[in-house]
């Protein structure tokens, strides 16, 4: 038994010290702006989220994508190249972390994570509805760790609040539908102080979704879209989710343990799922923004 324990200490050290090793050669890097990726909550136990984060993501994009391969290795011609050299930059091609499919952006707070991928065919949308279409075709979560399991469509730097606006603008607009959408909007503030106010950040969330899509209706209650901003520390995160509430505010152990409750066969579409019935918006219980709005727009055009 204690051979067993040592066993699991030595594995996890191994792990740790790689993880630290990575930091050390640029590996991993800090969340910034200009990346997409997936932001995954957890209660604790960090380094065990990541490892099935990091088994998750792979596992699903093997099955999406495909085999993955950088692009970096290429054939030479021996009369051009010096062979020495040609493999000295195949290892050292080896040992860069742009083999990895998978790797952390680092966000200083605690159980919240950020994984980016270095594979420019990844979709975080896509991957994050494969992810949960499999617990539901296979009604188990595989994962004991990991809370929330978002998608991230872009970062924005969330140092100046008087350039919040611009830039989360021009994110949505390349993201978001054209089409008639109803919406809600969640925003988290986390270790910043330049936006002291989540309210305020929300409020201003939705006038500027209001501007550039006219055609959206606010809908608290049962919305097509819910808009989640997440800034956290320096950088904000924008996500744009559909079926929200269906998939148990994309918690993956929570909409597991739904999936099982259900009697309809699992084969089902995914819209069928049914959240717990305590299962409700966040934004439902705070102060009613909707009623400013309108004299804002007013005064404004």
């Amino acid at each position: 038994m204690n051979n067993k324990r040592k066993g699991k200490k030595q594995y996890y050290a191994k792990q740790q010290k790689k993880f630290k090793q990575d930091d050390q050669n640029g590996a991993v890097i800090n969340l910034t702006e200009n990346l997409n990726g997936f932001l995954i909550t957890c209660n604790n136990n960090e380094f065990r989220c990541l490892k099935e984060a990091y088994n998750i993501l792979n596992d699903t994009a093997e099955r999406i994508y495909g085999t993955y391969s950088n692009g970096e290795a290429s054939e030479s011609n021996v009369n051009d190249v010096d062979i020495e050299a040609s493999i000295k930059a195949e290892l050292d091609g080896l040992k860069s972390s742009k083999v990895r499919r998978f790797i952390q952006a680092k966000t200083k707070c605690n159980n919240i994570l950020f994984i980016r991928s270095n594979d420019e065919n990844i979709e975080p949308d896509r991957m994050v509805r494969s992810i949960f279409d499999y617990v539901k075709n296979s009604g188990e979560s595989n994962c004991r760790f990991i809370q929330r399991f978002i998608p991230v469509c872009g970062t924005f730097k969330a140092i100046e609040s008087d350039k919040f606006v611009p830039q989360f603008s021009e994110l949505f607009s390349k993201f978001a539908s054209k089409e008639d959408q109803t919406f809600s909007v969640i925003a988290k503030v986390r270790n910043n102080s330049t936006f002291n106010s989540q309210t305020k950040l929300k409020e201003t969330v939705i006038l500027t979704i209001l501007k550039e899509r006219p055609n959206w209706k606010v809908d608290h209650n049962k919305p097509k879209i819910m808009v989640l901003v997440n800034i956290v520390q320096r950088a904000g995160c924008i996500s744009i989710l559909e079926n929200f509430i269906e998939l148990s505010k994309y918690n993956l152990v929570e909409y597991g343990e739904a999936v099982k409750k259900l009697e309809k066969p699992i084969n089902e579409n995914a819209s069928d799922v049914k959240a717990p019935s305590d299962t409700q918006i966040e934004i439902e219980n705070e102060p009613d923004i909707m009623k400013t709005i309108p004299n804002q727009l007013s005064s404004e055009t």
